[in-house]
């Protein structure tokens, strides 16, 4: 039978040293809560989104509570879920619940549908139950809002070129998303995300989270989720080609590097992403200069958490 395993990510980027140490300590705990799932005979699928749900309930990460702003100064989140033995997969995007990860799941398991986006995902929402939520926590997040409005309303036109690495240098001006993949004692792989995308995006800019293959994907030979510039997997479906590569025999730790090293050269993004095979083994890389991750397997104690 197949070995049990999970990984999750915190987000690909440059983090402060404060934060940082709370984004190990969180997703630590995150892949903890997604292993005790696994082992009191949860799915892949259980295992993942419990995991994240640990994780958007923890305002260190951009993914539910502690969302960033678009530029209007509005959350907009975004969440995907999909399994690999069916393909079948569920996301929203422009929604404000609690936990997104867990609206994106009953979109795959309720509707004909994959994605569900605005209005018609907050109508969604109001008929599965889930009441509106207010994810902002104005201490962090609309400090940073503030901070670089007033950069872009008060610098001239040649600041306004150097704010992409302003925001590459000060991590607390950007954001990022979080994910987990894990297969079961089944040989069932899955996959689950949630982000709320990147400070001062325009509003409606749907990023890689909710497209399967751009993001996120699985199949029955392993799961991938990706982290960083939206814009870099989406334009080069990275998620569906790291499964592809997989199918195709290469080692997962091949494929990680291979992914990432292809997203940067063809659209000059930085990106991360997390493997799980159908056969429990796990492989990550990046390209930023932190990822914080964790992962647990069959035959391990503690999970091991790597920056």
């Amino acid at each position: 039978m197949p070995g049990k395993a999970i990984i999750v990510y915190g987000g690909a980027g440059t983090w402060q040293e404060k934060r940082l140490r709370e984004a190990l300590s969180g997703v630590r705990d995150a892949v903890l809560v997604g292993w005790k799932s696994l082992m009191d005979g949860g799915s892949a699928l259980d295992a993942t989104i419990e995991a994240v749900v640990a994780m958007e309930d923890n305002p260190v990460f951009n993914a539910g509570t502690g969302a960033c702003l678009n530029l209007l100064g509005k959350p907009e989140l975004e969440a995907f879920v999909m399994r690999g033995d069916t393909l079948e997969a569920g996301a929203v995007f422009g929604v404000l619940v609690k936990n997104p990860v867990r609206l994106a799941r009953l979109v795959m398991e309720k509707t004909d549908h994959v994605i569900l986006v605005g209005e018609g995902a907050r109508l969604f929402a109001r008929a599965m139950g889930f009441p509106e939520h207010d994810p902002v926590v104005p201490e962090r997040v609309e400090k940073t809002y503030k901070d670089l409005m007033k950069r872009l309303r008060e610098g001239e036109s040649e600041r306004w070129a150097r704010l992409p690495e302003f925001v590459r240098n000060h991590p607390e001006y950007r954001a990022d998303t979080i994910g987990a993949v894990a297969v079961d004692g089944q040989g069932l792989c899955a996959v689950a995300s949630s982000t709320g995308g990147v400070f001062l995006k325009m509003p409606g800019r749907m990023g890689d989270t909710p497209i399967p293959g751009a993001g996120n994907y699985a199949t029955r030979t392993g799961a991938v989720s990706m982290t960083g510039e939206g814009e870099g997997m989406l334009r080069t479906l990275a998620a569906k080609r790291a499964c592809d590569l997989l199918e195709s025999g290469m080692e997962p730790d091949d494929v990680a590097r291979a992914v990432v090293l292809e997203v940067k050269e063809k659209t000059k993004k930085q990106c991360g992403t997390i493997i799980v095979t159908a056969d429990g083994r796990v492989a990550w890389h990046y390209s930023s200069k932190s990822m914080p991750t964790a992962f647990i397997r069959e035959g391990m104690d503690e999970p091991l958490v790597h920056k």
